[in-house]
């Protein structure tokens, strides 16, 4: 989905990794979406109760909107930034 009027405000942190590595939930919760975001690949955001994460940068998702997530469960596969393995 693509959204034009879309603005981000990046509150989050960039995490460096290897080639290849997974993505993997923080804690047990349930998936509420999984979107296209222009410039950040895929991203996924999970429900924990009353929180919520939301994992971006993802090349190749694992889970789909409504499937329930152990914590440590990977939800995906990171992608990169400027050519280098990097979860948002």
């Amino acid at each position: 989905v693509l959204y034009k009027t879309l603005k981000i405000k990046n509150d989050g942190i960039d995490i460096r990794t290897s080639k290849n590595a997974l993505a993997k939930s923080v804690y047990q919760g349930k998936v509420v979406s999984v979107v296209f975001v222009p410039g950040n690949e895929n991203a996924i955001m999970i429900q924990h109760g009353n929180y919520y994460t939301v994992y971006s940068r993802i090349s190749k998702t694992l889970v789909k909107k409504g499937d329930i997530v152990k914590k440590g469960q990977a939800i995906g596969r990171v992608g990169t930034k400027k050519g280098k393995p990097e979860l948002h």
